[in-house]
């Protein structure tokens, strides 16, 4: 491809780019609400079918982080030995992952809450 014709496909690209932009962008006062709507709509599906199931496993998860903050205020500074702050470490961001699965099933994204989950069992 010679300079001109690079140069002219450039600003052909740049002139469908600015009209698709110019497009979207005309429409999104109704298509955002939209697809919104679509979302929540799904989301409350889901909550219908596994509201029980997330909230059981909400519960669980507070329940771990009330414990790890138990164990933190009633251990002394004087005890807290290396072994001690690797396990805290762990507990803190095995409720983060788990807490990203949550959010995952919550919203029906079940793959990427299985490798939430893979990550919780390996360690990664």
């Amino acid at each position: 491809m010679d300079d001109e014709s690079h140069t002219t496909a450039l600003k052909e690209l740049q002139r469908t780019v600015d009209s698709l932009t110019t497009a979207v962008l005309r429409r999104a006062p109704k298509t955002v609400p939209r697809i919104s709507r679509r979302r929540h709509a799904f989301e409350r599906g889901l909550r219908r079918h596994w509201g029980r199931g997330l909230g059981l496993y909400h519960l669980t998860l507070d329940q771990a982080r009330e414990l790890g903050s138990e164990i933190n205020r009633v251990v002394e500074p004087a005890e807290r030995d290396q072994v001690f702050q690797v396990l805290t470490r762990l507990h803190a961001r095995a409720c983060r992952i788990a807490d990203e699965v949550y959010c995952l099933l919550g919203s029906g994204h079940g793959d990427g809450a299985m490798n939430g989950a893979a990550a919780l069992r390996s360690g990664d």
